[in-house]
C-alpha cells in the first residue's frame, strides 16, 4: 500500500500545475525579499496618474538584474500557467 501513495505523491508533486505553483510562489516570495512593497505602496500612492507610467518604467531601468529576473518569471509562469490549465482539463476528461 505505501508504493500506491508514494506513486500518488509523485504524481501530484510532478504535476504541472504543481510545479507552476511552487515556481510562482518562490519567485514571489524571492521578490518580497529583495524589495520593500511598502515603500513602492507609498511611492505610487504619492505620485499623480499622469507620471506613473513613466516612474514603472523609470524603476524598470533602472533596479537590478535579479529583481528584473524575478518579475521575469512570475510573468512568464502566470502566463503559461493560462495555455496550461486547457491541456490539464483535457487529459483529466480522457
Amino acid at each position: 500500500m505505501r508504493r500506491v501513495w508514494y506513486g500518488y505523491v509523485i504524481y501530484r508533486a510532478t504535476h504541472p500545475l504543481t510545479v507552476h505553483g511552487i515556481v510562482l510562489a518562490a519567485a514571489v516570495y524571492l521578490l518580497s525579499q529583495f524589495i520593500h512593497v511598502v515603500a513602492i505602496g507609498q511611492n505610487v500612492s504619492n505620485l499623480r496618474v499622469g507620471d506613473l507610467f513613466s516612474y514603472i518604467t523609470g524603476t524598470l531601468t533602472h533596479t537590478e538584474w535579479s529583481n528584473l529576473l524575478l518579475v521575469g518569471i512570475i510573468i512568464m509562469t502566470a502566463l503559461s500557467l493560462r495555455w496550461q490549465l486547457p491541456r490539464v482539463r483535457r487529459r483529466q476528461l480522457i
